[in-house]
């Protein structure tokens, strides 16, 4: 089911609410319509918060993962009044209960493959129409590699691989769970996705990515929706950096239609006013005024996706953006074939993990912090979890594990799903003892990681788990990894009383990023394995 713009339904019935609201907002202290959105949605924010303020609302915003989002509506404990996913295929897998309302698409864009003018000319990219199957032949030859976000964490590399394996299965009218049984279309996507460098949880992140490694040229492709693309030439240009020029598949890509729903919440004794405002919101965002601000950030808004009196200042015929030709846009598949689908994307296509985690067992960690610790270590590896999440392990994948104190005491390595089961029991009986050295572990973990064979065929990084300020020298260990020349990202997960700006600093320079577990440990240790 796609949901497409009615706009004259909803303002009509955003003008009947007005008027038996009294068409000014609640009189009084400031009112919450809270939202969860994708992370694509960030610059939107401020068109947003504009109107709620004057509507005597506030309207904040969180930004979660097409996942999370999609089990926060199957828990039934979402926390929001309204969500905003990239895409409608989320809540229809997520909303059994069938609580959202009102889902409407405020506007669209395409997941496409974009790339820089001088790798695009020497891959031969520049001649003529560009299919996947092109895509899958320079990656099988070891010319291509690109950025893409994990497909059962983030909208858009779930779009792109829903577009790879159908445009890949012969571009069908619907892929069906059938066609998925195909050792063929399974080697094709295997090998494409071989060509990750990066991957991440968020679509928004992955820009970020991409520009954090501009000035030294350390990434030069990836997938993504065509409005972030337009965001991060703005920034490319205005730094003087090569812009990306962007690439619409010819056998089919897939649109994101970003819904905004409103949830209903049985025990809101406010649940009339709310909806009753949220409806005002949403016909704001489909009214003329707003949709042609969403056109000028990139965002498409026609029917369909269509682009009508485009900005060249904005959609760059030079970029190759192309708003004249209609869009080879894919149908989703049924909701059973897309479960299957990820499934066999976590299980069998991805690009396997290498995965090193640096696990802080030093003396402030007695008591409290070692078992929040040893429990999301358990939860993580735990088959039935990791399944739920999405984020089970394949044979492929390689877990290095290294408790540390003020200095590293083992080394314990898994391969495949069993071994992880087995690893997260042996956590589970280390006692904390001693100080705190994180760049010693991250050191030891850093030799361990180039050493293994797979650091050749796996997407690789590294894990820092700590709840204080480490001893150390941290000039002399970033002296060493640039001297590495590797591209290992370092995330961290803080917990405790956890130096934020220590983490913040090898993040930075590694480009991964830090995720708060202080208030739910497991849940920023599954997000970070999103970004692996």
């Amino acid at each position: 089911m796609t949901f497409l713009r009615k706009a004259v339904p909803v303002l009509a019935a955003a003008g009947l609410l007005a008027a038996c609201d009294g068409g000014g907002g609640p009189p009084g202290p400031e009112r919450t319509l809270s939202i969860l959105s994708g992370s694509e949605n960030r610059s939107l924010e401020p068109i947003v918060a504009d109107f709620c303020a004057d509507e005597g609302w506030a309207c904040p915003m969180s930004y979660s993962g097409s996942v999370d989002i999609m089990l926060a509506l199957q828990d039934g404990a979402l926390g929001h009044d309204a969500v905003w996913p990239a895409h409608s295929r989320w809540v229809e897998l997520g909303d059994r209960e069938r609580r959202v309302k009102h889902l409407e698409s405020i506007m669209q864009t395409p997941v496409v493959f974009a790339i820089t003018d001088e790798h695009r000319q020497r891959l031969g990219l520049d001649e003529g129409e560009v299919t996947t199957r092109d895509l899958v032949r320079l990656t099988e030859a070891g010319e291509l590699e690109f950025l893409m976000t994990s497909a059962t964490q983030s909208n858009s590399g779930f779009s792109a691989y829903i577009a790879m394996l159908t445009t890949l299965a012969g571009s069908p009218e619907v892929l069906t769970e059938d066609m998925l049984e195909s050792e063929r279309l399974r080697e094709d996507v295997r090998t494409l996705l071989g060509g990750v460098a990066r991957t991440s949880g968020s679509s928004g992140w992955l820009r970020d990515l991409y520009l954090n490694g501009a000035e030294t040229g350390a990434y030069y492709a990836m997938f993504n929706y065509e409005a972030l693309i337009i965001e991060a030439n703005r920034e490319l240009e205005a730094r003087g950096l090569p812009v990306l020029h962007v690439i619409y598949p010819a056998d089919g890509l897939a649109v994101a239609d970003s819904p905004l729903g409103f949830v209903a919440r049985p025990d809101d004794p406010d649940s009339a006013g709310r909806e009753a405002f949220f409806q005002r919101l949403q016909a704001h965002l489909l009214s003329d005024e707003v949709q042609a601000e969403l056109l000028a950030l990139g965002r498409r808004t026609g029917f369909g996706g269509t682009v009508r009196d485009a900005d060249p200042d904005v959609f760059r015929p030079e970029w190759g953006l192309d708003t004249e030709s209609v869009l080879p846009a894919i149908r989703f598949p049924a909701p059973d074939t897309i479960r299957e689908a990820l499934a066999l994307y976590q299980a069998a296509l991805r690009r396997p993990s290498l995965l090193g985690l640096c696990l802080d067992f030093s003396g402030s960690m007695d008591g409290l912090g070692a078992d929040q610790l040893k429990e999301a270590i358990r939860q993580l590896f735990d088959p039935a979890t990791s399944e739920r999440y999405l984020l089970q392990a394949t044979d492929q994948d390689v877990f290095v594990a290294i408790p540390f104190s003020s200095e590293p005491w083992q080394v314990m390595i898994a391969e495949g799903p069993q071994e992880a089961v087995a690893l997260a029991e042996r956590v589970q009986r280390l006692p904390p003892h001693g100080g705190t050295d994180m760049y010693a572990c991250a050191r030891e973990m850093i030799a361990r990681l180039r050493s293994r064979p797979e650091a050749a065929t796996h997407t690789t990084a590294m894990i820092l788990m700590t709840d204080g300020r480490s001893d150390g020298d941290p000039a002399a260990f970033r002296q060493d990894y640039q001297r590495a020349e590797i591209d290992i990202p370092i995330f961290a997960i803080t917990f405790g009383d956890a130096d934020q700006s220590q983490l913040e600093d090898v993040a930075d320079w590694t480009r991964a990023r830090v995720f708060d577990g202080r208030d739910d440990l497991t849940r920023a240790f599954r997000h970070a394995r999103g970004y692996n």
